[in-house]
């Protein structure tokens, strides 16, 4: 398939890279039809239907209802970076949209309350952004209340390894800020300076919220005569209720605390007594308005509801039952499209994955093309539009019609726009006859926080920033794709082929292909690889049958569901939440400098691997369920040391080893070392006893952790100083110039001040040095 083929192109107004005559070409040659592109505006409801895409350098009007269906409008760059790189690249960072303040951001958050992080994934992506749960390479921003936070550690690691961007060749940095920042921008609707809102040790944005207040005027008018009432279901924090009130304000609205009062009804889901006063209000005089936050920003943009769409109505109560069996896949929608369908489909119950397989139920089709849709085809899958999702999000149980009843586009049939099917009044006001009281809806709440909590929990928290201390990035696969053999090696009579199908506007390895780990040349030597295998086979002895016996913490990977969990355990790996004294691995992209990784290094570990290990261990779980079968195929522990990726030639890694020759064998030398002090009680900081500066960075309680997993005491340094049996020290910043002083009067000759980064070369070169 050609690279925009299938795609229908409104092109409109003056152009600042190319010529018309240039733009047609372009398209034309990468396959679109020349009756598929509309000039300057659409004729028909069927054109207008068919539009999957405007090329425009400049921001129109007529644009609106384009935005509503969540048509990506992208500059003439768009074309340009596509046809140069052969593949579709985002549409994001290319928008022409002026409310896309934050097209270029990437953002993760970190320690900040659960509801109110939902707040923040509508901001950043309504202003043109992108978010995460996980800290990625890719990662612009890391929103964060506290920066003892591993999110943030790990991102002090990141910008103090200096990667350097590829396109610029600039540094590349996660500038961490606190909250205030999005709302601020929000608010004055254009991007502030993160060096205003970097966070200070310890979790208080009070300061940086004085230090720009005053830049506040309420000179906006998108709220005028509105009287809105938040419901208390977002349980959103004092401090980010009173941002809103402030943004509220700004725009020349007002708060009410009554609902009867309101213009405008703004909750999480559609239950509780105060959501039925509104109902009735609503169907007596046609107010309030009633909706979600995403619809509260639309109106803070837009001034209007021209954007509104499914997305923007709170949520009906639970999922269905109907759709939780289904495994849903979708091909041919591009951007916020993408994220609308994704976002339907997992509150409706279903499971949708980013490439298809045999397995799947159902392929979500924007038109009747593709790898995807070809493949669908011959195994089987129902095929859908979007509209299939759509109307079973709006009628729930009431939805009597069949996936025969919503075919995809064709040259004979044309779907309606994405976004273009509303929830009327009479679909809310059936809503007066449920019995749903206030503690029906708490319960909700509740059980929605946990589903959100259970998603980020600390032993899923960070993804890999994989260019750390040299290491190259590894190709980004889904778990589970990754086989390690071939769909042939296995044959079960009930089992389909491995084989999955990606998007053609993603950067993919081929169809069913194994991606390629790395295995470049270091600067190791045979003798070190050979000690560490022969290590590697001495230690391993697997428990009950089981091919592995792993106790292992994992750090800077994808978020592990409890589904590879268990399939892990079924296989020897036992996977923990933090270190414990019977860990026996650790599992990262990279040396990291994070509390679970030194934590876990004093543990006197057998195993330090790559992560790649458990993509290709789930992924030949996935052709060999069966425990007989898995052995004779399993990923050999011996190949994934992480040594081998690793690059020995980079300057911060010789600093970290204290050795200009630093090689394999000095990780195969630290695990053993750490081992012999684990068996004799003899630990790195047995005796010291370290006075800790406050201003540290990550805070006492996490630099004491680590120091006490190496055998240390500690203790906050005030006017005292405390001693150790074998020795004192004060660690400290440079900057901690008065309590140097202090404690240089108060200590013995003998006492010794450190940074942190020297407690960081003793613990990679296994000794305290003086």
């Amino acid at each position: 398939m050609s690279l925009f083929g299938g795609f229908v192109f409104l092109v409109v107004g003056n152009f600042e890279h190319m010529l018309l005559p240039d733009i047609t070409l372009a398209l034309v040659s990468n396959g679109v039809k020349k009756e598929d592109i509309l000039y300057e505006k659409w004729r028909s409801e069927d054109e207008l239907d068919r539009i999957s895409h405007v090329v425009c350098d400049e921001p129109r009007e007529q644009f609106t209802e384009l935005k509503r269906r969540l048509v990506p409008i992208v500059t003439t760059s768009w074309l340009l970076s596509s046809t140069a790189r052969g593949k579709l690249v985002p549409t994001n960072p290319y928008s022409s949209d002026p409310n896309h303040l934050l097209k270029d951001v990437f953002l993760c958050c970190a320690s900040i309350p659960e509801h109110d992080k939902a707040f923040i994934h509508e901001t950043i992506v309504i202003l043109g952004g992108q978010y995460s749960e996980q800290l990625t390479k890719s990662t612009t921003h890391l929103v964060t209340l506290d920066m003892a936070h591993e999110k943030c550690s790990i991102a002090q690691h990141f910008n103090d390894a200096n990667p350097v961007e590829e396109v610029t060749g600039e540094p590349q940095r996660i500038k961490i800020v606190l909250p205030e920042w999005l709302e601020k921008t929000l608010l004055l609707k254009a991007v502030q300076n993160e060096d205003d809102f970097e966070p200070t040790r310890v979790a208080s944005s009070t300061k940086t919220a004085s230090k720009t207040a005053s830049r506040t005027a309420a000179t906006g008018k998108a709220l005028k005569s509105y009287k809105i009432y938040f419901n208390d279901d977002f349980q959103f924090s004092a401090r980010l209720m009173k941002s809103i009130a402030e943004l509220v304000q700004s725009q020349s609205g007002k708060i009410v605390q009554n609902v009867k009062e309101s213009t405008h009804f703004i909750t999480r889901f559609r239950s509780g007594e105060r959501y039925k006063i509104a109902l009735k209000k609503m169907a007596s005089s046609q107010k309030p308005v009633i909706g979600n936050i995403l619809l509260f920003l639309n109106l803070v943009l837009e001034h209007d509801l021209s954007h509104r769409n499914l997305l923007t109505y709170p949520l009906s109560s639970g999922t269905l039952s109907s759709m939780e069996s289904f495994v849903l896949c979708q091909t041919n929608y591009t951007g916020e499209a993408r994220a609308y369908i994704q976002q339907l489909a997992i509150l409706l119950g279903a499971k949708i994955t980013k490439t298809l397989k045999p397995t799947n139920t159902h392929l979500i089709a924007s038109k009747a093309v593709g790898k995807k849709y070809d493949a669908a085809k011959s195994w089987g899958l129902k095929i859908v539009s979007h509209q299939w999702l759509e109307e079973q999000y709006v009628f729930r149980e009431n939805f009597g019609k069949s996936e025969s009843d919503f075919p995809c586009n064709t040259d004979k049939n044309t779907v309606p726009g994405i976004g273009a099917f509303d929830i009327t009044a009479e679909v809310l006001l059936n809503d007066l006859a449920m019995t749903v009281s206030d503690s029906e809806s708490e319960n909700l709440l509740v059980s929605g926080a946990a589903n959100a909590n259970e998603q980020t929990s600390e032993q899923q928290i960070e993804k890999g920033l994989e260019k750390e201390l040299g290491h190259e990035p590894l190709p980004q696969v889904q778990i589970g794709e990754s086989t390690g053999v071939s769909a042939e090696a296995i044959k079960h009579e009930h089992s389909p082929p491995s084989t999955a199908i990606f998007d053609d506007d993603k950067e993919n390895t081929g169809l069913g292909a194994r991606p390629k780990t790395l295995h470049e040349k270091r600067s190791s030597t045979q003798k070190a690889e050979k000690a560490s295998t022969k290590k590697a086979k001495q230690n391993i002895q697997p428990e009950n049958g089981k091919p592995y016996n792993i106790v292992t913490v994992i750090t800077g990977h994808d978020a592990l569901s409890k589904a590879d969990l268990k399939k892990l355990a079924t296989v020897g790996i036992k996977v923990l939440d933090k270190p414990q004294d019977d860990q026996n691995c650790i599992i990262a992209p990279s040396i990291l400098r994070t509390e679970k990784f030194l934590m876990s290094v004093s543990k006197g570990l057998t195993y330090m691997l790559h992560t790649q290990f458990l993509t290709d261990v789930l992924g030949t779980l996935d052709v060999a369920p069966r425990l007989s079968d898995f052995k004779k195929l399993k990923p050999a522990v011996t190949d994934y040391p992480l040594s081998k990726y690793i690059d020995f030639t980079n300057e911060k890694v010789k600093q970290l080893f204290g050795d200009t020759e630093v090689g394999p064998e000095d990780i195969n030398n630290l695990l053993e070392n750490y081992t012999r002090r684990k068996t004799s009680g003899d630990l790195l900081f047995t005796g010291f006893h370290f006075n800790l500066s406050a201003n540290l960075t990550g805070g006492i309680k996490v630099v004491g952790g680590i120091l006490e997993s190496f055998g240390a005491t500690y203790s906050e340094f005030t006017d005292e100083v405390k001693l150790g049996k074998n020795r004192t020290l004060l660690l400290c910043n440079e900057n901690d110039s008065n309590l140097i002083t202090a404690f240089e009067k108060k200590s013995r000759k003998h006492s010794q001040i450190v940074e942190w980064n020297w407690v960081i070369r003793c613990i990679f070169t296994g000794a305290a040095s003086d």
